[in-house]
């Protein structure tokens, strides 16, 4: 009898940044900095449609407990927007 084997939802951003990882440390060393350059451009992507999503989340719930309501759709999206540094 075998053993079932779970296997754990990996996160594909940590799938792209292993592979990335990988890239480079088997790249000519002088091809590594723009190799790098590209991982980070693909980081900062990466993190910009993470802190998109946290806001879009967090407006959802603003409404859905009623503070839209009471304050107004600009006034949340500010608060929102504050909270992260000021940048939408």
């Amino acid at each position: 009898m075998t053993a079932a084997v779970k296997c754990a939802r990996v996160d594909p951003a940590v799938e792209v940044f292993a592979s990335w990882v990988r890239v480079i440390g088997n790249a000519p060393i002088e091809n590594r900095p723009i190799l790098l350059a590209l991982m980070a451009r693909d980081a900062r992507d990466w993190a910009d449609s993470q802190r998109q999503q946290a806001m879009q989340d967090l407006y959802y719930v603003a409404e859905q407990i009623g503070c839209v309501a009471l304050l107004g759709a600009t006034h949340v999206k500010g608060i929102i927007i504050d909270a992260f540094g000021g940048a939408a």
